[in-house]
């Protein structure tokens, strides 16, 4: 099993370098892998994350995740709160035990296929 992290989600939407961790033989197999088929990230933002976290060290980098992970818990709350209170009736959710996104289901709405949600779609443009 390999775990591939990415910095957009701790430090800046849309920052494009990550990691990945896993046995070291897959590691080395993906390295090998992605060094053939991927392009690499932006010099001008390793060069920047590298001073950051170069100045930072491990514990102010620990101190950005954990700041984040309070404004997300906040943000989260004020989400579910608002469901609470526009949305009974409308939607069902349940409050996320981890991750970043709130799943709602319309109620009233019936499963579309692709082909058909496409056709809509095309219908009204």
């Amino acid at each position: 099993v390999l775990r591939m992290d990415s910095f957009s989600k701790v430090l800046a939407p849309g920052f494009r370098l990550g990691w990945v961790t896993g046995p070291k033989r897959f590691v080395d197999a993906y390295d090998r892998m992605a060094y053939a088929s991927s392009q690499n990230g932006c010099s001008l933002s390793m060069v920047c994350l590298g001073a950051m976290l170069e100045s930072w060290g491990p514990s102010g980098f620990d101190a950005q995740v954990r700041c984040l992970q309070v404004a997300l818990r906040r943000q989260c709350r004020a989400l579910l709160r608002a469901c609470e209170a526009h949305l009974q009736g409308v939607a069902e959710w349940h409050a996320p035990g981890a991750g970043m996104f709130l799943w709602l289901k319309l109620l009233g709405v019936r499963d579309f296929s692709c082909e058909e949600l496409l056709g809509l779609m095309r219908e009204h443009r």
